[in-house]
């Protein structure tokens, strides 16, 4: 049985404050853009807030793996165990991950960054923890050099125009920074 927006949101609603912990008193199908923040801040209170649904027990065992996935991607240092763990998570996922299409809820799972995660494993044996690998930074950059940019503008031939005004932030820094000198 899928889970009713109104009735997620009531169970988002209706979690205690905690300290540390965001409280999403309105639900998150209200929420029109997330950010790496508001991710890390769900995680936290994702699965506990599906168990107080009506949700099937696959997709809450589904979500479950797939929360602990990424919550064991996150660790600063691996051992054997800590690898088992992550890809028997990983594969418990992919053998529940079915219901969501049975459910009406997906066409398929055809996703680029889901298809990424079976790498994760050997790239955290090769590269070390990912800890420092993040989009944070490049979001950061995102709002700055392309949201700034864009707004502006005056919505035609904007790609030449958010050109124009970063080039000129830039000379605006350089000579700045000159002046400080």
């Amino acid at each position: 049985m899928l889970v009713e927006t109104a009735q997620f949101d009531a169970c988002f609603h209706a979690m205690l404050i905690f300290s540390g912990l965001r409280h999403f008193k309105k639900g998150i199908s209200t929420i029109k853009q997330w950010t790496a923040g508001n991710h890390k801040q769900l995680e936290g209170v994702f699965i506990g807030t599906l168990v107080g649904t009506n949700a099937e027990p696959h997709v809450q065992q589904a979500t479950c793996s797939l929360v602990d996935f990424v919550h064991l991607t996150k660790y600063c240092s691996h051992t054997d165990d800590t690898f088992t763990a992550l890809q028997n998570a990983l594969d418990n996922f992919h053998c529940l991950k079915d219901v969501f299409i049975e459910l009406g809820c997906r066409n398929h799972f055809n996703i680029p960054k889901l298809h990424s995660l079976i790498h994760y494993t050997n790239t955290i044996r090769t590269l070390g923890s990912l800890d420092g690998l993040n989009t944070e930074t490049s979001e950061c950059l995102h709002i700055n050099f392309a949201k700034k940019a864009y707004a502006v503008t005056n919505r035609k031939d904007y790609t030449i125009q958010m050109t124009r005004w970063l080039q000129r932030q830039e000379a605006v820094i350089w000579f700045s920074g000159y002046q400080a000198c």
